[in-house]
């Protein structure tokens, strides 16, 4: 396995897997989509189904927005199927229903 440098990794990785590259830890869970493209790192698969929880997303438009017709067509195209394999590329999944 390929030893990374804690300065490179501070600028990308949360601080549990900082922690891991420095060997102040064993190992760390974070989300696929964070830490699987990262070189480096070792992805062993997902959690048990018990423990695996999906992170939900929300997205709205705030009333004090200065540009609020840019946001909703933001929200129009990262909830259209146009967005669903940009959204897998990154390791997510499409809004349901």
């Amino acid at each position: 396995m390929k030893k990374l440098s804690v300065g490179a990794l501070s600028q990308q990785l949360p601080l549990r897997l900082i922690e891991q590259a420095r060997g102040d830890a064993e190992m760390a869970i974070q989300q696929v989509n964070v830490s699987k493209p990262v070189a480096g790192t070792d992805y062993v698969g997902h959690l048990p189904g018990e423990l695996h929880e999906y992170v939900v997303f929300a997205i709205a438009v705030m009333t004090v927005s200065k540009q609020q017709e840019a946001a909703r067509a933001l929200i129009r195209f990262v909830t259209s199927p146009e967005a669903a394999p940009l959204l897998h590329k990154a390791m997510m999944k499409p809004a349901a229903g």
